[in-house]
């Protein structure tokens, strides 16, 4: 990958100077509280099950010993994963039932279904890992998400701590970007949306290399967020895109979706706690204080948006607002709007500056 100039946007990153060092092994630290102490053994007990599944054959399950092994892995990690949401204070379950239930249903569904196939005499083993293929996708997102939630809840809505800001320093953004790609292009399959995922290839070549400053789970989170609301029937999104790119010694992740966009006074409080871009009915919680929990994580979260209206003449775009309103000519430039933007009316755009090896 290309030497490249390390460059600071106007918002958030002005404080990461010389805060790439990390002398402490932050994971260690969290390891030792209950929340994520589970969050990380389960993760660990995950791979194991998943190289139980990817292993089986007939005669392995005949093997009373790797059965009882199995079958102890897979209670142990239910367990664990069912025991997660007790931790969280009353606060924060919402969020836990706004962004992580549908994840948590769906990845116990999948152990269900595995149980359910070990116990029986006779399954497809191939169908079986074809299932579970999915059930680990879930997971991936489940575990990002989840430990999003786990953050607000440990260090409150508008704050992170040391050691949450260092949580992923020491670690490469391949995983990260296979769930940000499960996401956009593989979670809601549908004929009638069109969904792009655009990664340049020197980001694909140095993934395993490259690491950030931004926690991981809240760019996840944030993207997950972002997806539910292009989808939801009120904003009829009907094509989704993901790019991801480095630009002056920054990882940017920008999402856009074809939806209804949003007028200026909407798009200035989408942050706030409580206002809700989908139906009438929504919690306003998807999107609660993302751009400063980014910022607080050494990143930067902008958006722009415009209005789409149809007329019997076709497809017509408003003015296009920014948050942050004071953004330069040179960061909306950037931002690629009016490059990108078409058929596109709304984005988001995470920036992370890249820590160097």
């Amino acid at each position: 990958m290309p030497e490249v100039e390390p460059h600071v946007m106007q918002i958030g990153l002005d404080s990461v100077r010389g805060a790439s060092e990390v002398s402490i092994d932050t994971r260690e630290i969290l390891k030792k509280e209950e929340m994520f102490g589970l969050i990380f053994h389960s993760d660990t007990l995950f791979s194991e099950v998943d190289d139980y599944v990817q292993s089986l054959d007939q005669g392995r399950l005949e093997d009373e010993g790797f059965s009882g092994v199995l079958g102890v892995s897979i209670e142990t990690l239910e367990r664990e994963i069912n025991a997660m949401p007790e931790l969280l204070d009353e606060k924060t379950k919402p969020f836990f039932n706004h962004d992580v239930k549908r994840f948590h249903r769906f990845v116990v569904a999948g152990i269900e279904r595995l149980k359910a196939a070990l116990g029986g005499q006779d399954f497809d083993i191939a169908q079986l890992r074809e299932k579970w293929d999915r059930t680990k996708k879930n997971w991936e997102v489940f575990r990002f998400v989840m430990e999003d939630v786990a953050i607000r809840s440990r260090d409150g809505e508008q704050n992170l701590s040391d050691e949450i800001i260092a949580i992923d320093r020491d670690q490469d953004i391949s995983r990260m970007l296979d769930v940000l790609d499960y996401l956009t292009g593989k979670f809601m399959p549908s004929v009638s949306r069109i969904t792009e995922v655009e990664i340049d290839a020197d980001v694909e070549e140095e993934k395993h290399n490259l690491r950030i400053e931004t926690p991981h789970a809240l760019i996840v989170n944030v993207l997950n967020n972002c997806i539910t609301n292009a989808v939801d029937p009120s904003v009829q999104a009907g094509h989704l895109k993901l790019r991801v790119k480095i630009d002056r010694g920054e990882l940017v992740i920008a999402f856009y979706d074809d939806g209804r966009g949003m007028g200026d006074a909407l798009l200035q409080s989408i942050f706030e706690k409580g206002v809700t871009q989908g139906k009438a009915m929504g919690t306003g919680l998807g999107l609660a204080q993302a751009q400063e929990r980014i910022i607080k994580g050494q990143g930067v979260l902008s958006v722009a948006s415009r209005e789409k209206f149809i007329t019997g003449e076709g497809i017509d775009f408003g003015t296009t607002h920014y948050n942050p309103p004071n953004m330069t000519q040179e960061e909306k430039r950037r931002f690629e709007l009016d490059g990108i933007m078409i058929p596109f009316s709304t984005g988001f755009e995470i920036r992370s500056k890249i820590i160097k090896a």
